[in-house]
């Protein structure tokens, strides 16, 4: 048996399922919880799947290009950064910068590293 919308399955093989926690949304059917913009989920372990954490910068931004993986048997070969991070950033929280970025405090963001040379030099 399959969830239905607004909530997600916990076990696919007695058809149990959950409400969907706060910050995420849920389509139902075999899908984990997607966190919001601004938020995150660590998808090492389906045991963390219902934690959904505010992020403190402006990095968490969720893309839904495939939808496989969100699925709870889904994609295991889905890069957690490229599904909830903005370009540049990377890890827990979406709280570090890439090889090649940086961290810009007054866009909350990661910046490719020539990007804010130019940025200082506009100051200039």
């Amino acid at each position: 048996e399959l969830a239905s919308a607004g909530y997600y399955i916990v076990d696919s093989i007695n058809g149990e399922s959950k409400e969907c926690p706060h910050h995420a949304t849920c389509t139902g059917a075999n899908y984990v919880p997607i966190p919001v913009d601004g938020y995150w989920v660590d998808r090492s372990s389906y045991d963390y799947i219902a934690d959904i954490y505010h992020c403190p910068r402006d990095t968490c931004k969720i893309h839904l290009t495939n939808y496989s993986c969100w699925e709870l048997d889904g994609d295991d070969s889905c890069n957690s950064d490229a599904l909830l991070c903005s370009k540049g950033a990377s890890g827990p929280l979406c709280g570090s910068c890439a090889v090649g970025y940086v961290y810009r405090g007054e866009i909350k963001a990661c910046s490719a590293c020539g990007a804010a040379k130019e940025f200082i030099y506009t100051l200039l």
